[in-house]
């Protein structure tokens, strides 16, 4: 089941400012603003500061940040990654101790969280927090930020021993300046419940979804797209104890919330609509589940690029649909073409593309390719066994 979290989106800076703004929002206000005219009016904006002040001032960097943006909430890393890059090198050189650096930084390392790449991510998010904490008057909403981000990193790598403790410091920091039911505190929280959830330990992660949900009611009125997040995550929980009847009216509201607040063929709804088909296949109500899937894909292959890889987690559920169907021929050319996404993402070896090897491997094992299968296999096995290893090492 694909667990969902509130995502720390990247400042948005006024054009031409000095100082960014540390701000967090989620995915879809901030794609709402990344339209092709705010792209170009960041891209004037970047060569004016140029031509005024040089390829090197603060200032330029500013903007860079701001473009930078814009192409994160289009899923376009490509073109984010060298702006991000350029920012942060010319801030580190007029003040490697200074906030606008590590909000550089922070700032790459969600680029490269959100490609997976955590081995980037994590020592830029681990300076960005150490010069937040070490400034002359430290930020405390910003070391919050940088904290839960840290930990985020840490999750998602399996360092759950490194994360919690995190979590738990931003959870406190965030109740001491916001409130016990503020929108930050219930971000904070999702993230600890997904440590336990890590862990199987549902009736820690439960309460914790329970309240964030509250929380993202209360401030919203029930209807936000945090809102929805908080139902997918308290519907993941249920439906690993086994209370189907209790998350598939969770999954339900959060596609009603999604699909009025983005609209119905927004990227993303993907998610929600992926869950809620989970939850039928494995029912086997797959005359429920495959049009979710479906719909899911379609929406992903209208919206995003050919090689995002959000791309690969349709194409993979899809897969396994037909695969349990028995409909081979259907299956087969979605997993190689997730396989393809993945690959070209993350590389050869990267713990993301082993659940795809291992779905090919079942399907040629079930069309009696077993050799074929076996190499899948291993090289499967091969890329939990390092990741393991790098694990243990971190």
């Amino acid at each position: 089941m694909k667990k969902i979290l509130t995502t720390l989106m990247l400042p948005l800076l006024a054009l031409g400012a000095t100082m960014p703004v540390q701000a967090e929002g989620d995915a879809a206000a901030t794609s709402n603003i990344a339209s092709d005219s705010a792209i170009a009016e960041a891209q004037k904006a970047l060569q004016k500061a140029e031509d005024s002040k040089g390829p090197n001032s603060p200032d330029v960097a500013a903007n860079l940040n701001n473009l930078a943006e814009l192409y994160f909430a289009r899923r376009q890393y490509a073109q984010a990654e060298p702006l991000l890059t350029r920012a942060v090198d010319i801030w580190d050189k007029s003040d490697p101790k200074g906030t606008n650096v590590a909000t550089g930084l922070n700032n790459l390392a969600e680029l490269y969280q959100a490609q997976q790449q955590y081995q980037k991510a994590e020592p830029l998010m681990q300076r960005a927090l150490k010069i937040r904490e070490n400034a002359v008057i430290p930020d405390q909403r910003a070391i919050a930020t940088s904290t839960d981000s840290l930990a985020e990193i840490y999750r998602n790598e399996g360092k759950l021993a490194d994360a919690e403790p995190l979590y738990k410091r931003a959870l406190d920091i965030r109740e001491k300046l916001f409130g016990a039911d503020a929108p930050e505190v219930g971000q904070t929280l999702s993230g600890l419940g997904e440590i336990y959830s890590a862990k199987n330990d549902y009736k820690k992660a439960e309460p914790l979804y329970v309240r964030a949900l509250a929380i993202m009611q209360k401030s919203s009125n029930g209807n936000s797209v945090d809102v929805a997040t908080a139902m997918n995550n308290l519907g993941n929980i249920y439906v690993s104890e086994d209370r189907l009847k209790d998350a598939e009216p969770l999954y339900q509201q959060a596609i009603a919330i999604e699909e009025k607040i983005l609209g119905a063929d927004n990227p993303n709804l993907a998610p929600s609509l992926i869950n809620l088909g989970m939850l039928y296949r494995n029912q086997e109500e797959f005359d429920k589940a495959e049009p979710l899937y479906v719909r899911a894909l379609a929406i992903q292959e209208k919206t995003l690029k050919p090689e995002d890889p959000a791309l690969a987690l349709s194409l993979n559920n899809l897969g396994l649909l037909y695969f349990s169907l028995g409909k081979y021929s259907k299956a087969e050319p979605l997993y190689d073409r997730a396989k393809a996404i993945q690959e070209k993402a993350y590389g050869p070896d990267n713990i993301a593309i082993a659940p795809t090897l291992e779905n090919l491997a079942a399907l040629y094992h079930s069309t009696g390719r077993d050799r074929a299968a076996t190499r899948l296999e291993n090289r499967a096995a091969n890329i939990r066994s390092a990741a393991k290893q790098n694990k243990t090492a971190g």
